[in-house]
């Protein structure tokens, strides 16, 4: 064969000049680098060769597209049967049109008589090299990997190909393409929902159809030897091989089920980075598969779900019926686990989604304390200026403020809630036996300030008050008290609101002696709502563990087990005595230890 260096065109070996421009021809191999096959594939590079074809990158001139062709051996071209068994496959393979299988476009024979099939080109990194440099795998990430092996696989059962050597060097791991932008509107969120189901590598299987191939071929030569025999030839690797393949059944006699068997080896070793059978010799490997018993998955990998350990070790069953009947019930029973696992995270992302959207009412329940607060300021303040005969009223504080602002308000707007610091947990208004037992001291207060400012009055204009209208007072006091604690609901909280407001309630002093009603605010507190306050610690303490409990699950199960122990212990700081929290912490530890040990493997 003869190369233009100019047009790169081939001639035949009798040519002597280029006849398009008279350039003087070289004499090279059709298949080197830089020449062109059937006027239409460039030779970029060889990719690999086996003992019956070898592999080339090249490049469609024409439509500037990367294609792999295949081409037989030159020993093997004059083998006719072997020629036409290879075309054979490759047509039949042509009608594997599969997205985890690669495609088989075309078949030529080439200037130097040599069939070719042209593929397409896969730019990937075998399971094999992600094997060996990164070891075993996450569940999430072998079982994606081995259902997008077992849909091609079971797309070609369907049209009758058995692939016969299923292993990690014929698989390859293509990384996806970047994303096109989204669209916007319900359209824009259908392509992201797509896109966040999509796997986040997508696997393609090689080979399909070489394995017949191999076994006619080998069936000649044994013939032609006069050595054949009842059984079969080998075909395959015997580290993958099922125990049909080992005990040398014929093709026609395996079915898809010994696929199966060898991607079950192929997943015992994407989880635990270790084969399950072995042995000092190829022969010792096959003897391992027809009557060994491989060791438990879950015992190099304790965490991974029993579910898929249970599947993996079916598909080592030694008999084909113990094993899943096709690629699909394979499927099946890893999404079945898959959907357990979506369904445990759907309350937590909707958890989650719930507290970004209170989000703005939170922060207006803030908002409405804050002018509270300010609101209960500028009212002592105007009390202080227009009573100065009345003693100043008690210093304020941000814990008396609050306090006050509970007492005076009974609950916040309908719609709000109070702010929390933690995880967008928020404490609820107070109950109603709470709000009744602050109602009552509200009145009991409300009457001790009347009695209060009467004496004050009394003594103010240097009337003597005798003992027995001293007495009489305290009975009055103590009377009206329980004449208060007996009043409906609705008429005290109107006294109240009016007192909020500014206006005196009937049959009591104006609003001008706020400031007396200021100092009796810490008995009434003590007297009355020291159930209330303990009551309020305790939901305090309860929402503070709930917050902490939630934060420290989502960090786990997203595993940030550093952050989850952080969570935990602020919630125990809360209730040390909490059980819950500690069993969590030992929990979130134990999984860090176990991560970090799988890591240094």
């Amino acid at each position: 064969m003869k190369n233009c260096p100019a047009c790169h065109a081939n001639y035949p070996k009798d040519y002597t000049h280029c006849p398009r421009d008279l350039t003087a021809l070289v004499e090279i191999g059709l298949w080197q680098e830089g020449s062109l096959v059937r006027g239409r594939y460039r030779i970029l590079a060889r990719i690999g060769a086996g003992g019956m074809a070898t592999v080339y990158k090249a490049e469609h001139v024409h439509f500037h597209e990367l294609r792999a062709l295949k081409t037989i051996n030159p020993e093997l071209a004059a083998d006719i049967k072997f020629v036409q068994r290879f075309t054979q496959e490759a047509v039949l393979t042509r009608r594997l049109q599969h997205p985890n299988a690669v495609r088989v476009d075309d078949i030529d024979q080439a200037e130097d008589g040599l069939p070719f099939i042209v593929m397409e080109y896969i730019q990937g990194r075998s399971l094999k090299d992600i094997l060996q440099s990164q070891g075993p795998m996450t569940t999430e990430r072998a079982c994606s990997i081995a259902k997008q092996v077992a849909s091609a696989l079971a797309a070609a059962h369907e049209i009758g190909i058995v692939h016969r050597d299923i292993k990690p060097a014929n698989v390859v791991l293509v990384s996806p393409s970047p994303a096109p932008p989204a669209a916007a509107g319900a359209r824009g969120a259908e392509q992201t929902r797509r896109m966040e189901l999509a796997p986040p590598e997508q696997v393609k299987v090689l080979d399909f159809g070489i394995a017949k191939v191999k076994e006619g071929h080998l069936e000649d030569a044994r013939v032609a030897q006069g050595t054949l025999t009842g059984t079969g030839v080998l075909i395959g690797t015997p580290a993958y091989m099922s125990p049909e393949q080992a005990i040398g059944k014929r093709g026609d006699e395996i079915d898809g089920r010994s696929d199966l068997y060898s991607l079950g080896v192929m997943m015992y070793q994407m989880l635990t980075g270790e084969l399950p059978l072995k042995a000092d010799s190829e022969m010792g490997i096959l003897i391992a598969h027809i009557q060994g018993i491989p060791c438990d998955l879950r015992e190099y990998r304790p965490d991974v779900p029993d579910v898929i350990a249970n599947l993996v070790m079916q598909c080592l069953a030694k008999k084909p019926d113990q094993r899943p009947a096709t690629g699909e019930v394979f499927i099946e029973e890893i999404e079945k686990w898959e959907g357990g696992t979506f369904r445990e995270l759907i309350p937590r992302r909707q958890a989650e989604e719930e507290r970004v959207a209170r989000a703005p009412a939170e922060a207006e329940g803030a908002s409405w304390v804050q002018a509270e607060r300010e609101s209960l300021r500028s009212r002592h303040a105007g009390a202080e200026r227009n009573a100065p005969e009345v003693a100043a009223p008690a210093e304020f504080s941000p814990e008396t403020d609050q306090a006050r602002i509970r007492t005076a308000s009974g609950s916040l707007p309908v719609g709000t809630r109070r702010s929390s610091s933690r995880m967008g947990s928020s404490s609820t208004v107070p109950a109603a036996k709470t709000r009744r037992a602050l109602w009552a001291a509200i009145a009991v207060g409300i009457a001790a300030v009347g009695i209060g400012v009467w004496l004050f009055s009394a003594n103010s204009s240097g009337l003597k008050t005798p003992a027995r209208n001293s007495n009489s007072a305290r009975a009055a006091h103590a009377n009206t008290a329980t004449a208060a604690q007996s009043e409906d609901q609705p008429h005290v909280a109107q006294a109240v609101d009016q007192g909020r407001h500014g206006q005196a309630p009937a049959g009591h002093v104006s609003s001008s002696n706020s400031a007396a009603f200021t100092r009796h605010e810490a008995s009434l507190e003590g007297a009355g709502a020291s159930k209330a306050e303990s009551q309020a610690r305790t939901a305090e303490v309860q929402r503070q563990v709930k917050a902490s409990t939630t934060e420290g699950d989502v960090d786990y199960d997203d595993g940030l087990y550093d952050e989850a122990v952080k969570a935990y212990q602020t919630g125990l700081k809360a209730d040390p005595e909490n059980t819950q929290l500690k069993a969590r912490i030992k929990r979130a530890l134990k999984a860090k230890e176990t991560e970090g040990a799988l890591g240094s493997h």
